[in-house]
């Protein structure tokens, strides 16, 4: 995909700050992340049920180079033709890969989930509740680099599983950006999920598209907050 924007600021690197200032209080910059969780959701949460296990894939994938773009640049041009566009595009190729994420997703939230409810009365259970956490940050630490990574020019002609390689090494090169922004993410979705239908409008308007712009830091060049704490 062309990576060319029109750019409505810039930030220079170590300014991670700034760049998040930036992007969040501009009018533009925030009317993206709307479009691109209203695009999100519609992509993903149609009528049909279950057809996230479907449209997943292309839907991370184009949320994901929109907010790599944004965070690059400041701005996505023609953000509804750009989302649809790459949606389209990688449609096939993540089909796969995106099934794998929200299949194991879905098994080890449930299983965090059963494992917790059992230690509240059985605390053997806690070692299954922190195992069951650990490779969900490590599933959604691996899908912030692999789906930017196949719409990246210089890795067209790699397979899926080279790429899935690289995405697992570039986890552990960015640890600490990975796994600030998986915890971001999981803090947001699941705070959002949790207190439906209080949060009904936050669901419509940041819930995806934050821990997208959250990815973006972790995946880009650009210095994220954990150069600061």
């Amino acid at each position: 995909m062309d990576n060319s924007a029109n750019n409505k600021f810039q930030v220079t690197k170590g300014s991670s700050v700034l760049r998040l200032r930036e992007i969040l209080m501009d009018s533009d910059g925030l009317l993206t992340l709307v479009k691109l969780n209203f695009f999100f959701i519609i992509t993903t949460i149609p009528v049909l049920p279950f057809i996230i296990l479907f449209t997943g894939g292309g839907a991370i994938t184009a949320l994901l180079y929109c907010t790599n773009q944004l965070v690059r640049t400041g701005s996505v041009s023609q953000v509804r033709k750009t989302y649809f566009d790459v949606f389209k595009k990688y449609f096939k190729r993540t089909f796969f890969p995106g099934l794998a994420v929200i299949l194991l997703t879905f098994v080890f939230t449930a299983g965090l989930i059963i494992y917790l409810t059992l230690a509240s009365s059985n605390v053997m259970y806690i070692p299954f509740a922190s195992v069951s956490l650990l490779v969900l940050i490590f599933i959604w630490s691996t899908a912030i680099h692999l789906f930017p990574a196949f719409t990246e020019s210089r890795n067209e002609t790699k397979s899926t599983k080279e790429l899935l390689s690289v995405a697992i090494s570039t986890v552990f090169e960015k640890m600490k950006k990975t796994v600030i922004a998986v915890i971001v993410s999981i803090f947001t979705i699941a705070g959002i999920f949790l207190m439906l239908p209080k949060t009904l409008p936050l669901m419509l308007v940041i819930m995806f598209s934050v821990p997208g712009l959250a990815a973006g830091f972790a995946h880009s060049d650009a210095e994220f907050i954990s150069d600061i704490i």
